[in-house]
């Protein structure tokens, strides 16, 4: 068995914020990148390719498996078909 704790996993968009001015990367799921509605517009939501959405049997979702994220949907796929596979052995 590969994880008891995972039920499944599910290829979504990266998405993450993103500040230009600095060239930095936060997490949409995180803390807020900006205080006191201080520096929010230069914030914006990106993505850049695909991770993985992972689905724990507890009811609880996390994203990515820290890895960087692949590049096309096909390659997100075909490593979550392998995933789901091991997961379901």
């Amino acid at each position: 068995m590969f994880h008891s704790a995972i039920a499944k996993v599910t290829p979504v968009e990266y998405v993450f914020w993103f500040n230009a001015n600095e060239n930095r990367k936060a997490s949409l799921f995180g803390a807020c990148p900006w205080f006191d509605g201080s520096g929010e517009e230069n914030w914006e939501r990106k993505s850049e390719g695909y991770t993985l959405k992972v689905d724990h049997k507890d009811g609880s979702v996390t994203y990515g498996l820290g890895r960087p994220p692949f590049a096309t949907i096909g390659e997100a796929v075909e490593f979550a078909d392998k995933l789901n596979a091991r997961i379901a052995s």
